[in-house]
């Protein structure tokens, strides 16, 4: 049963830092642009619990995303904005 109940809360722990670092969200969707639909399937499994969510570590889920992660801060930094934002204020 402890091992069952210690899911909800790795679960919570993975909410608590996306709701403290939303800039992990928007990378997880530049790493599934770039990388196609087998990285978004697996990243699909660990997020539903198909699969143990300490594969978020692994280095084929977790390089990728660390990667789109420094992407758009050096477009925020940089080159003043990390989104694709068409709509201009008129």
């Amino acid at each position: 049963m402890h091992l069952y109940a210690c899911l909800f809360c790795r679960s919570q722990a993975i909410c608590h830092f996306l709701y403290r670092f939303p800039i992990f969200i928007d990378a997880t969707a530049a790493a599934a642009q770039r990388r196609g639909n087998n990285f978004l399937a697996l990243y699909a499994d660990i997020m539903t619990g198909r699969i143990p969510k300490a594969n978020i570590f692994r280095p084929d889920i977790s390089l990728p995303i660390a990667f789109e992660v420094l992407v758009l801060l050096w477009k925020m930094m940089f080159t003043g904005g990390g989104g694709n934002n068409k709509m201009k204020s008129q």
